[in-house]
């Protein structure tokens, strides 16, 4: 079942672990200008919530570059976080403390299908913390039966201080010094801009990266 409370808000069931549900909240930042293309899915960390990511959506409206590019912000309350709900259903002897990423990834994806028939379909995917493990385990899950993001309509990915990957290797240690790799953006400020080498190795790197542009 899908319904709409308001505008800013919207709820969808989601299926965890095959027998249980959940309801999931999304808090759906429009540009308040009526313009842009670009539709951005939020993705909250551990101890956070959809609405997280409000003071983001108002820098990013209030910024006169950026506010020409983003259409809405949708972003959305993991299981028991928020206003979203925790699972009812579950298998036997499995509680709400059992659930893994694995979970947070598969609500993840079906919260893409879910936004896309609601005409809520992103083009870029961006995670804070663990969030950012629910993005790459999401790609690595879709990346196994042949898919990807990009097949959802997804073809940028943002991550924010993102947990690696559990299977992500380093292939030589971080350089000491990083003064050298900061890059002074006039539009983006100050970023970091390793160089591959320095960086961790397929799938979570690759594969995100892989999906730009």
């Amino acid at each position: 079942a899908i319904s709409v409370a308001r505008a800013d808000d919207v709820y969808f069931d989601v299926s965890v672990r095959g027998t249980g549900s959940a309801t999931i909240h999304a808090a759906v930042y429009k540009n308040p200008a009526n313009r842009g293309v670009t539709t951005v899915l939020a993705v909250h960390g551990l101890t956070e919530t959809a609405t997280t990511f409000k003071p983001l959506a108002d820098a990013i409206y209030a910024d006169s570059i950026l506010n020409r590019a983003v259409k809405q912000i949708v972003s959305i309350s993991m299981v028991g976080h928020g206003q979203s709900s925790t699972p009812t259903g579950l298998p036997a002897n499995t509680r709400f403390s059992d659930l893994l990423i694995e979970d947070n990834a598969s609500v993840l994806l079906q919260s893409i299908d879910k936004l896309k028939g609601l005409n809520l379909g992103a083009q870029v995917i961006m995670g804070h913390s663990m969030g950012g493990l629910a993005i790459q385990h999401a790609q690595e899950i879709l990346l196994a039966s042949n898919s990807s993001l990009k097949n959802k309509g997804i073809v940028g990915a943002i991550l924010i201080a993102a947990v690696p990957a559990r299977s992500s290797v380093w292939t030589q240690p971080p350089p000491a010094n990083l003064t050298p790799f900061i890059v002074n953006d006039p539009v983006l400020g100050p970023y970091l801009d390793l160089p591959a080498a320095v960086v961790a190795q397929a799938p979570c790197r690759g594969t995100m990266q892989g999906e730009r542009g």
